[in-house]
């Protein structure tokens, strides 16, 4: 009696185990899908503010753009994405630099080096880092430093430009919507930033 037990209740161990790990893999697989921005608005309204209180400065950030090509292998998003940001001292009204922030994915490096816009003009990129994610997915960080005018004159047609490797190249695209409505953020974080007792006494100089 006790010998016919033992089959059942393996039975019902194992699948214990198939279920507890199909759920997981249904949370994993199950990841809402991305809130679509459609306006400049939705961009304002999605863009982030994050600050270091030691270093008196913040970072102001769009959501980003993802590429159109992207694919998602397992919970790793294959393509790039990016985004705007600025940074900012504390009291200042003007940032200090802007830049358009890439995180790239893949099964293999692309060594980033060098950007060009779709004006033909050279952008200068810095390197941020680069690391493995698992096995042979990788992940670049890359940012091409931008200026006001420069995002000012592309609020209407958006950005696009292509990122050279050493062994891939990417190209990548920024709708209009998300240099209209990050600016708009900027703007608003400087209307309230209140002039200093030394920038009131040299304006009245």
């Amino acid at each position: 009696m006790r010998a016919s037990l033992i089959p059942t209740i393996q039975l019902s161990y194992v699948l214990k185990i198939v279920f507890v790990i199909s759920l997981l893999l249904g949370l994993i697989s199950c990841t809402p899908p991305r809130k679509p921005l459609n306006t400049a608005q939705d961009v304002f309204r999605s863009c982030t503010t994050n600050a270091d209180p030691y270093k008196k400065t913040e970072w102001l950030s769009s959501p980003a753009a993802h590429g159109i090509q992207n694919k998602k292998i397992g919970y790793i998003e294959v393509g790039y994405r990016a985004n705007f940001r600025s940074l900012c001292r504390f009291g200042d009204v003007e940032p200090i630099l802007y830049q358009i922030y890439i995180v790239y994915n893949d099964a293999g490096w692309a060594f980033l080096e060098s950007a060009v816009d779709s004006d033909g003009e050279k952008m200068d990129l810095v390197q941020i880092s680069r690391d493995v994610l698992r096995g042979s997915f990788i992940t670049e960080h890359v940012a091409l430093t931008v200026s006001r005018e420069y995002l000012e004159a592309r609020k209407i047609r958006g950005i696009s430009a292509r990122i050279y490797g050493s062994r891939r190249n990417i190209d990548i695209v920024l709708p209009s919507i998300y240099i209209d409505g990050f600016l708009k953020y900027v703007d608003a974080r400087n209307s309230l930033i209140k002039p200093t007792s030394s920038s009131r006494h040299s304006d009245r100089e």
